[in-house]
């Protein structure tokens, strides 16, 4: 059995949500056999950017964002930014909060006529993607990015 070093291009990781989908994703996925994957060395997994200028970089070219809540998150949220950057399904969940004014898993999700419930089902209502993209929604919040 292979160990995952808690480093990424050693620097350690600030949380095992990053960890976990070098686990569950980085893994040679094609064995017919159903046996969960044998995983790859973390470092061989790609970070998307290394600053809050890169994240703003990176996010500049997706979103039309005239607010300044990417500015806020890149600056205020850099580590979870990275992270659902890197994890497939986060992005998409932050939209549908930015779009639909949803701030938390109770508006978002919980209540009757939330408006994201399709977009986390996607995902995974307790998957990677949407615990990074919980995290982004706490961190706004808590830091007032609007």
């Amino acid at each position: 059995m292979k160990t995952v070093p808690l480093f990424a291009h050693g620097v350690p990781v600030r949380n095992a949500l990053f960890a976990l989908f070098a686990l569950a994703a980085c893994g040679d996925d094609s064995s017919e056999s159903g046996d969960i994957p044998e995983p790859r060395h973390f470092s061989e997994l790609k970070i998307p950017f290394n600053d809050p200028a890169g994240c703003l970089a990176t996010n500049a070219k997706k979103h039309q964002d005239s607010s300044g809540i990417t500015s806020c998150r890149c600056n205020s949220c850099f580590e979870a930014m990275q992270e659902c950057e890197a994890v497939p399904g986060c992005q998409e969940i932050v939209a549908c909060s930015n779009r639909t004014g949803c701030r938390e898993e109770f508006s978002c999700y919980l209540i009757p006529g939330a408006q994201c419930v399709q977009t986390i089902d996607q995902w995974g209502n307790s998957s990677l993607a949407t615990a990074i993209a919980l995290e982004i929604m706490a961190c706004s919040t808590k830091f007032n990015c609007r």
